[in-house]
């Protein structure tokens, strides 16, 4: 049984006004946010079905089955990790190379130093993406007494 699918054609973004694109924005952000819960519910079982497999081998399968739906459980994928980082850092020649490409998260730091010490080194700027959020013009209603 395959479940339903949704076919939706897009014209080219190079082809549309800004207006097009802000009215086209607007209508694919309400149908995410409506999507929300539901993209949420489907994290959360899947973390669910993921935890009845913490003991089983990495090469292991299983199936689920539902009244509708059977969930095939993979196989773990495969993941890269260093072998030694004093390693990696002896390869890399030196201290300056080897911090040239380290790129240290903020949540590792706070775990490592703690939350004061990292406020302490942080800087903080305006360079992040620009939020966009699209707010409707106008209801239905409003948008048809406009028209009269």
């Amino acid at each position: 049984m395959q479940g339903p699918q949704l076919v939706v054609k897009f014209q080219a973004v190079e082809s549309l006004t800004r207006a097009q694109i802000a009215d086209e924005f607007g209508d694919l952000d309400a149908a995410v946010q409506r999507f929300k819960p539901t993209a949420e519910r489907h994290k959360k079982l899947r973390e669910v079905i993921n935890q009845w497999h913490a003991g089983l081998d990495a090469e292991e399968t299983i199936v689920h089955e539902g009244a509708r739906w059977e969930i095939q459980v993979g196989a773990r994928s495969n993941e890269r990790s260093w072998v030694s980082m004093a390693k990696l850092y002896k390869a890399f020649g030196g201290l300056k190379a080897f911090l040239a490409a380290c790129q240290v998260t903020i949540k590792a730091a706070i775990e490592v130093i703690g939350q004061n010490k990292v406020d302490e080194l942080l800087v903080e700027e305006r360079t992040g993406c620009r939020r966009l959020k699209a707010v409707p013009r106008a209801t239905a209603v409003e948008a048809v007494e406009k028209a009269a």
